[in-house]
């Protein structure tokens, strides 16, 4: 597979990615916010972590490329790659966590919210 071609493909896959997280926010920031205000935290920050993510995944190694390429930074390279990679894992598996921690919340019968009522009763 010619290079200009990978480009494209990893481009074209980069964005599907993009979309589906902006997608998955908008839904949260609507659909959750009014029907389950107890689910929307969790699910709110996991939206907004996985697009970050995404956002680093899209622009993170072709900035590092330039770094690297503009010097003879190469173990420095592989170091800022691995780094990028291991942020973004990180981001990735405490999403992965809000987002249980939010459908537990789902699953679970709706907290009734009372001002008149005392903490635990």
């Amino acid at each position: 597979m010619s290079t200009g071609l990978y480009g494209v493909i990893s481009a074209l896959f980069g964005f599907t990615n993009f979309v589906v997280h902006v997608i998955f926010l908008i839904i949260t920031l609507t659909l959750v916010r009014s029907r389950r205000p107890d689910a929307f935290f969790p699910f709110t920050m996991a939206a907004a972590l996985l697009l970050l993510q995404t956002l680093l995944n899209l622009t993170g190694p072709p900035l590092v490329g330039r770094l690297v390429s503009a010097g003879s930074y190469s173990s420095g390279g592989m170091r800022m790659f691995t780094i990028l990679f291991g942020f973004g894992t990180m981001m990735s598996v405490i999403a992965w966590i809000l987002m249980m921690v939010g459908l537990v919340k789902i699953a679970s019968p709706p907290e009734e919210f009372s001002l008149n009522r005392p903490p635990g009763g």
